[in-house]
């Protein structure tokens, strides 16, 4: 798995969930309810995977300076630091294989444990943002919070 990748599924576990954590205990079969809930989970990562889609340009530079300002993995700041433009081609060309629809499932299915209701406030916030320009800033600083 790439460092993106990884960083999505470390990130997004507590940022993507709009309609409420998942239950500790998972039953085999799981209700209606509770079946519906997942689904709304999914639906709602997959929507805010797909904004970090369209709004590369600006989503890339700023996820990688959020990891650099907490040097996540270790060493990315210094790479910022000596190279910021290459770090960003690097993610880029990384982001092409994380970055589709089949991708974004496997992290959304991932991370469904580990949301929780503020970051998914934070996240509809974000997602309210008219521009990418807005968006990019707003959901990296979710997901720097959620890294911490």
């Amino acid at each position: 798995m790439s460092r993106i990748a990884t960083a999505l599924l470390l990130a997004l576990a507590p940022l993507v969930a709009a309609c409420g954590s998942a239950s500790e205990a998972s039953p085999a079969k799981p209700e209606p309810a509770q079946a519906a809930a997942a689904g709304d989970f999914q639906t709602a990562c997959m929507t805010v995977m797909q904004r970090n889609r369209a709004c590369t340009a600006e989503y890339i530079p700023a996820l990688v300076d959020m990891r650099a300002r907490i040097d996540k993995p270790a060493g990315i700041k210094d790479a910022v630091a000596q190279d910021r433009a290459g770090v960003i081609a690097r993610a880029n060309e990384e982001w092409k294989t994380d970055s589709t629809d089949e991708a974004f499932a496997r992290v959304c299915q991932s991370v469904q444990e580990h949301a929780t209701p503020e970051a998914a406030e934070q996240a509809k916030a974000c997602m309210a943002k008219d521009t990418c320009a807005e968006y990019a800033p707003c959901i990296t600083a979710v997901m720097e919070t959620s890294m911490r």
